[in-house]
């Protein structure tokens, strides 16, 4: 009798949700499975703009250079041909997802080929700390701000990449975008120290077979102007790395100069394959407590990576000994690009976590199904 009562009591509650269920199992059956991207077509037709934010006031200038264009639907950007041309390390494939997560990266290596990007517009910060771009053709856009001094203050601007339109629920679009400008801010000494520099080429994936014998990498240079902000870049030095300088050049300065580095040309494996390159830099001082910038350029073989740069160092290394030899430039024109940084992530794409839910409905629903068919054998029996 006990055992009897067990299972009409379990048959009862059965039969109460069997209903519930049902339409639940249809409904996963039936309801798509949204992306996790907006999936909307972009208008291509439809002019947007671009605010990029800071609370420095006004006379700051940024500028925008279009790195992409957006594929059918939304879900990811295909680099220009200008772009597709440097090489830049953006992965394996020829479409960049806009929810990757390595915008940042993809800023700071941008940042080193400014000097090489068509610059699509220009603007300065009003009164409020605003610099409006309109008229902003579809895209996905790298955004740099001139650093400028100001009562010996430094203003340094982190590189950032966006798109217009940009979503942030996963369907529809916002064709005028915002963006707050990333940027530090350090006292300048009266007294100029030697700020010393070292580039270093990193090699990934190849396992250390058919690199080429060397690779060149120009340094640009930007002098401070009298208005407080950065001139253009000019090409200070172009070196030649290879294993009889340990892939590495070194060189100082004592101005209010900044440096940045790309690499020309494309390297290329014994095999044929094309490496791609990225760029970081970071920042440190060296024994003699001297300001250092260290810039690391990585030539990826495209693939699974299996092997990891070394560390960064903040001293210096065995370069080529050619110190200070990019040293007294002219001083450039009166618009300017930025050097590299941490990025902004310009754009938030969708989510599926709705789907998390209708999971849980269809195991918990399999699961009493199962026990309602275990139910129905054991009474049969």
């Amino acid at each position: 009798m006990r055992r009897e009562f067990w299972i009409h009591k379990v048959r009862s509650y059965a039969a109460g949700i069997l209903p519930m269920i049902a339409v639940a199992l249809v409904l996963c059956i039936l309801t798509p499975a949204r992306p996790a991207y907006a999936y909307t077509d972009v208008d291509q037709n439809r002019k947007g703009s671009l605010t990029v934010k800071m609370d420095a006031g006004a006379g700051f200038a940024f500028q925008i250079y279009q790195i992409g264009k957006f594929d059918k639907g939304g879900a990811a950007f295909v680099p220009t041909e200008e772009l597709s041309r440097l090489n830049v390390d953006l992965g394996d494939s020829r479409k960049i997802d806009l929810g990757s997560g390595r915008w940042s990266e993809y800023a700071a290596t941008l940042a080193g080929y400014a000097p090489r990007l068509t610059r699509a517009m220009s603007a300065e910060t009003d009164r409020s700390g605003k610099a409006l771009f309109q008229n902003v053709t579809p895209g996905v856009y790298l955004v740099l701000g001139t650093n400028r001094q100001v009562d010996r203050k430094k203003y340094t601007f982190s590189p950032m990449v966006v798109s217009v339109p940009t979503s942030g629920d996963g369907q529809t679009w916002t064709y005028d975008t915002t963006a707050d400008a990333k940027f530090s801010t350090e006292t300048v000494p009266e007294e100029k120290k030697p700020h010393g520099y070292t580039v270093v080429k990193y090699w990934l994936n190849d396992a250390g077979k058919g690199r080429p014998t060397a690779i060149s990498v120009t340094v640009y240079r930007r002098d401070l102007q009298g208005g407080g902000s950065y001139g253009d870049w000019e090409v200070a030095q172009t070196y030649t790395l290879s294993e009889d300088n340990h892939w590495s050049a070194a060189w100082s300065d004592r101005t209010d100069a900044e440096f940045q580095v790309a690499e020309n040309g494309t390297a290329v494996n014994a095999d044929g394959t094309s490496y791609q390159v990225s760029i970081s830099t970071s920042h440190g001082t060296d024994g003699q407590g001297n300001p250092y910038t260290w810039f690391s350029l990585t030539n990826r073989k495209p693939g699974t990576t299996v092997e990891t740069p070394p560390s960064n160092p903040t001293d210096s290394t065995g370069g080529n000994g050619n110190n200070g030899d990019v040293l007294g430039l002219r001083r450039g024109r009166d618009s300017s690009v930025l050097g590299t940084g941490r990025g902004l992530n310009g754009v938030r794409t969708g989510d599926d976590s709705n789907m998390n839910l209708w999971l849980v409905i269809c195991i918990a629903a399999g699961g009493v199904l199962a026990l309602w068919g275990a139910v129905g054998m054991k009474k049969r029996k």
